[in-house]
């Protein structure tokens, strides 16, 4: 006999025998109460058995939603500060998504769990994971939020919170805007009650803050003025493209207060310091004091070097000061004493951050990283990390300890970087004619400073307010985000 037709066979019985049995459990269902009392126990228990499985189950669940929430709880209270919280989150969503792929749910679950009270708006993320992530992670993570609704409703109200005193601040108004300049805005700074600015046709004036009318007008420099800085309250430092830097002393007493117009060179106050600097690379000076006396950072005669001098003695203290690499112009400069330690933050043309240490009598390079991809328009130290600024849209937040990390403003060309005195914010002047107001440590971005500027060159932040300056000579003036 062939396999083919005892397999026929064999089914066919098989499947006689299945009519016959329901057919028999039919009959004895409609006919026989003993077999419909049985019938209905054996469902019973077994519906019991399954109730309790489940309610085990749940037990079970419960008692570790609370072993992971106790755990979150320590976790969470012992990020403090914003850098912590930003790194935080990338390394929580990292690990989730590592034990989702694993299929080790639970700690996937709590991964996204602690991330979502580290970030701004956790509902946002949480509508996220509901597209992206295995469902039986989701499950899991409603879980914990069902287990202790309050905690995680107190973290969206917070964000709600925030998010509604953000939107009460746009758009914020200036507080004042100064008129006087007749070209584009390049610097800006507050000393005391006096506010500095110069311009594009080489004019300075100083502003009194208290009536918002300047106290001295002159032209300083006979083409673009790069950089100018208050010395003291009676001496001012100016930087202009005309190849010139000089000191000047201020006599506020019957002292010119003529707005800049063309054709009319006004009174100028005294110079009592000049010295012959390069300006091709548009990068102004950088200063500190010691000991009484003033030093500054400017490129040197070779544009890609920096040299330092002691000035009105107009000393080199230090030349030639440059790259191993070729980076191109130096574009920015800032210069500091950190720890009894010079040092010099520079950003090149090429795009490349370098600071440079003054150790055992020689310049040495402590930290080299291509930071943009466009020249870098502004360097900002700040006493734990450095922001830089470029041509391209990117925002980059430095460290000694951590590679940098790039934000995507997706606005060009951000410059003139400028902290709160706390060094918890910063504000940019933009190309498109708008300040911006970011924390210093993520990088996020809090405001929009807008007044119908054609493009902003200059900004700075002083215990008065946020000072703007526009390529059409204005200067806005807002008391926001005070200390």
């Amino acid at each position: 006999m062939h396999t083919s037709t005892l397999v026929t066979i064999s089914a066919g019985s098989l499947l006689a025998s299945i009519i016959g049995y329901a057919v028999y459990f039919d009959y004895q269902r409609r006919n026989n109460s003993e077999y419909r009392k049985a019938l209905y126990n054996a469902n019973k228990l077994h519906r019991t058995q399954q109730e309790f499985l489940q309610r085990k189950k749940a037990e079970g669940e419960k008692a570790r939603y609370r072993q992971i929430l106790q755990e979150t709880k320590t976790e969470i209270a012992s990020v403090k500060t914003s850098a912590e919280r930003s790194e935080a989150i990338k390394n929580k969503l990292q690990y989730g998504e590592m034990y989702a792929l694993q299929k080790k749910f639970w700690d996937s679950a709590k991964e996204f769990y602690i991330a979502m009270f580290y970030m701004p708006n956790p509902m946002e993320l949480l509508g996220l994971l509901e597209q992206q992530i295995h469902p039986e992670v989701l499950r899991i993570l409603q879980g914990l939020i069902s287990e202790n609704p309050q905690m995680f409703l107190s973290r969206v109200q917070q964000s709600f919170d925030a998010s509604i005193a953000m939107t009460s601040l746009r758009p914020p108004h200036p507080k004042y805007v100064f008129r006087g300049h007749s070209s584009s805005v390049t610097s800006l700074t507050i000393f005391s009650d006096n506010v500095l600015s110069s311009d594009a046709d080489g004019w300075i004036i100083v502003w009194a803050i208290t009536s918002m009318r300047p106290r001295i007008v002159w032209k300083a420099h006979d083409n673009t003025i790069l950089n100018a800085d208050f010395w003291d309250q009676d001496r001012i430092i100016s930087h202009g493209r005309d190849h010139k830097l000089f000191v000047w002393k201020i006599n506020y007493l019957n002292a010119n207060v003529d707005y800049p117009v063309e054709g009319r060179d006004n009174k100028k106050p005294w110079i009592i310091g000049a010295l012959d600097v390069n300006a091709l690379n548009y990068c102004g000076f950088s200063k500190f004091m010691l000991d009484e006396k003033m030093y500054v950072a400017i490129p040197s005669a070779k544009s890609e070097e920096i040299d330092i001098w002691m000035i009105p003695d107009n000393q080199l203290v230090h030349g030639k000061i440059k790259s191993d690499t070729p980076n191109g112009l130096v574009m920015c400069i800032s210069l500091q004493l950190q720890n009894n330690t010079w040092r010099i933050y520079a950003g090149y043309e090429s795009g490349a951050v370098i600071i440079f240490e003054y150790i055992q009598e020689n310049w040495s390079i402590i930290y080299a990283e291509k930071g943009h991809q466009q020249p870098v328009l502004s360097v900002l130290p700040l006493s734990t990390i450095f922001v830089t600024s470029s041509a391209d849209s990117f925002l980059t937040i430095h460290s000694l300890s951590h590679p940098p990390r790039a934000i995507n403003t997706k606005r060009l060309g951000q410059e003139s970087l400028s902290c709160r005195g706390d060094e918890k914010l910063l504000v940019s002047a933009g190309w498109d004619g708008t300040g911006r107001v970011y924390h210093c440590e993520t990088g996020e971005m809090l405001a929009v400073l807008k007044l119908p500027h054609d493009g902003c060159k200059a900004a700075f932040w002083g215990k008065a307010g946020i000072l703007l300056g526009g390529k059409e000579g204005r200067i806005s003036f807002w008391d926001v985000y005070a200390e």
